[in-house]
């Protein structure tokens, strides 16, 4: 539930959430790529917690181990040593086939770019990975097209979509599956500030549903303003971990 208030003349939005629930966590895990003199160590020794309903912003430069975060939450990329449990299942040392039931019953993506089949209408892209999660595909493909807005754009194609909508479909995908976490590499990177505001209120009204979790990860600081909680990475640790009572609301954003 939210209660907005107004700041210095913004609007801010203030989290009244139950005791939240932990959905992730991460112990003790480290990913090095390589080895010997040319070993680059992207995550080190790392401790995380993400709680239902949070709004999880992860900032810090290039190479600091934010992409890597979110690959080995996904199980993209398997940790070097440590455990990871998303939504009370063990990730580490699960195989392929379970690691791929779990991305489809559990956790879902976001890209900067956004990966839609230009031969599929904007129903069809999101239809392809509805029929792999089993159920009714229509009524679950119309529901979420519905939730990020775009109920009317079912038969178009991606170029007769703009940026602002590509992405929305995008994220209507990720939604398919009813993800209890979902994970946002740079959303907005290629959105103009309108229209990045768009969708960084849709994410923000996201994760606070059905008791879901989106972390998203942005070289962008001014994103950080939104955030229930910004974590801040260098060179594979956590290096700031701020906890925001009053986050921004996302139509505010600007940078």
């Amino acid at each position: 539930m939210f209660h907005a208030a107004s700041r210095t003349g913004r609007e801010h939005r203030t989290t009244t959430v139950p005791a939240a629930s932990t959905l992730a966590v991460l112990h003790a895990v480290s990913k090095t790529f390589g080895s010997g003199d040319t070993a680059v160590r992207a995550l080190a020794a790392f401790d995380l917690t993400i709680a239902a309903g949070e709004l999880l912003v992860v900032l810090g430069p290039s190479g600091s181990g934010k992409t890597t975060l979110l690959n080995v939450l996904g199980g993209i990329e398997a940790p070097t040593c440590g455990a990871i449990s998303i939504d009370g299942r063990a990730l580490t040392g699960l195989d392929a086939k379970g690691l791929s039931a779990l991305r489809r019953e559990s956790l879902s993506f976001v890209y900067q770019f956004f990966n839609l089949v230009p031969t599929l209408t904007a129903y069809e892209n999101i239809a392809v990975l509805a029929e792999l999660t089993g159920g009714s595909v229509r009524s679950r493909v119309d529901a979420v097209l519905a939730e990020v807005g775009l109920a009317d754009c079912a038969n178009r194609f991606p170029a007769q979509l703009s940026g602002g909508q590509q992405q929305r479909v995008a994220i209507a995908r990720a939604l398919v599956n009813r993800p209890r976490l979902l994970l946002c590499d740079e959303p907005t990177g290629a959105l103009d500030l309108d229209t990045g505001r768009s969708v960084l209120t849709l994410l923000q009204d996201l994760c606070h549903r059905d008791d879901r979790a989106v972390v998203l990860v942005t070289h962008n600081q001014a994103i950080a303003a939104i955030a229930d909680r910004v974590l801040r990475m260098c060179s594979g640790h956590i290096v700031e971990d701020v906890h925001q009572t009053t986050p921004l609301a996302a139509s505010e954003v600007s940078w």
